[in-house]
């Protein structure tokens, strides 16, 4: 989507005075992600998509969120040396497992994909979500404020904790239909 982005842009006459790839924060991205596991915020899961989503409806929590700070941190460093196949584990948020908005439900912020990406070629295989990458981005990029459709209007909740665990000042959000 990449080159179709631009495309678009072009095509409705839109000129951008900067071009910001969001893959090219990836130090930034781990940074954050290996202080939620520092603060206790964050927690290595070895659930399949199955049971994760399943537990996530019955709003329970999986065994994995009572792991120790020290541990998550140890799995971490394992997913980052590339110890895990793709599937194997997952980095998700803690958040609120009983939350009427399933997004909080410890969303998955960082999985494993040892798929070639388009310009980071093999450099990286554990990547951010758009749940943790966006909010954070638009902070890296001062984004004041952010328009976007209703279907995502769920997630401002998310992406407005995420910030606040990281004490990151992030931008004014509005949705419209």
């Amino acid at each position: 989507y990449y080159n179709a982005m631009k495309e678009d842009l072009t095509w409705l006459g839109i000129k951008w005075d900067k071009e910001v790839i969001a893959s090219n924060d990836m130090p930034i991205f781990y940074k954050y992600a290996e202080q939620l596991v520092k603060e206790g915020n964050a927690y290595v899961c070895s659930c399949n998509k199955e049971k994760m989503k399943k537990l996530r409806e019955e709003m329970k929590e999986c065994e994995c969120r009572k792991q120790n700070v020290e541990k998550n941190l140890e799995e971490w460093k394992k997913i980052l040396h590339k110890k895990y196949k793709e599937g194997e584990k997952t980095l998700r948020l803690k958040g609120n497992m009983k939350s009427k908005n399933g997004i909080m439900r410890d969303p998955v912020i960082f999985r494993i994909s040892y798929r070639k990406h388009f310009i980071q070629g093999n450099k990286y295989y554990i990547w951010p979500t758009y749940d943790f990458e966006n909010p954070i981005e638009d902070s890296l990029e001062k984004v004041t404020h952010v328009i976007r459709s209703k279907e995502f209007e769920l997630r401002t909740e998310m992406h407005n904790y995420l910030l606040k665990l990281l004490k990151i000042k992030g931008p004014i959000i509005k949705e419209i239909g």
